[in-house]
This record gives C-alpha cells, structure tokens and sequence, in this order.
C-alpha cells in the first residue's frame, strides 16, 4: 500500500515538474493556489542552467586559451612562491645572524658579572682579613692599657 502511494506520488511531481514546461499557465494557476511558485522558479531556472551547460561547449581555440591562462597562472604562482621562499631564507639568515650576535653579547655579559663576581668575592676576603688584623690590633690595644 506504502509503495502504491509513493510510486503515486513521484508520477504526480514528474508530471507537474513537466507541465512546467508544456503548460506553462496551468502549472502556474495550482502554483499560486498551492504555493508551488518557488518550485516552478527554481525547476525554470535548473533547466537554463543545464540548457546552458549543453550548448556553451568551448572550441577547440578556447580551451587552447584557457590552457595558456593556466599555464602562465602556474608559472607565476611558481616564482611568487620562489620568491616568498627566498625572502624566507632571508629573513631566517637575518634572525640567525642577530641572534649569533646576541649569543656574543650575553657571553661578553657574563664574562663581565663573572670577573665583577670574582673581584667582589676577592674585596670580601681582604675585608675580613683587614676585619680580622683591626680585631687583633684592637685586642693588642686592649691588652697594652690594661697592663698599665
């Protein structure tokens, strides 16, 4: 019963889908009545497109031209890319080079706080050894006035 009413249904929309063509007022007169104008534009519409499709064949010339269109399309996307590829490298070989002289700098840098290290390190024994004579001088002092 179910395939009866669906096989119904798809002879009643082939046939209205070609009384669209054949008897262009009857279809619209229902379509404004069921509310089919939608549908009547876009079957209209479809078959300009394929109508168009089937008779806009290029010629033998113009698929020629189209070849060459692409071919030189291809050719400057190929030196586009080469040179985005060498302005890359560039680029890389500018970073690489500043980075190199960064590297230097912070070894220089470090070189630097390492000696200043050293010396404040070398300052600090030499304050507690003159620390260390004043604390021996003052104890001697001590030691002379109270024997006095």
């Amino acid at each position: 019963m179910i395939k009866k009413i669906f096989w119904f249904l798809m002879i009643v929309v082939v046939l209205y889908t070609v009384g669209v063509f054949y008897s262009p007022a009857m279809t619209d007169a229902i379509a404004e009545k069921t509310g089919l104008v939608s549908y009547n534009n876009f079957i209209r519409s479809f078959k300009g497109t394929l109508d168009g499709v089937a008779t806009d064949i290029p010629t033998k010339d113009e698929l020629i031209e189209w070849g060459k269109a692409a071919y030189s399309g291809a050719l400057d996307a190929k030196d586009k890319f080469i040179d985005g590829v060498g302005e890359a490298k560039d680029t890389i070989d500018t970073v690489r080079s500043t980075l190199s002289g960064a590297e230097s700098t912070y070894k220089d840098a470090k070189e630097t706080f390492d000696k200043a290290k050293d010396f404040v390190e070398g300052a600090s024994e030499k304050i507690e050894k003159v620390k260390g004579a004043l604390d021996d001088v003052q104890q001697l002092s001590e030691g002379i006035t109270n024997t006095e």
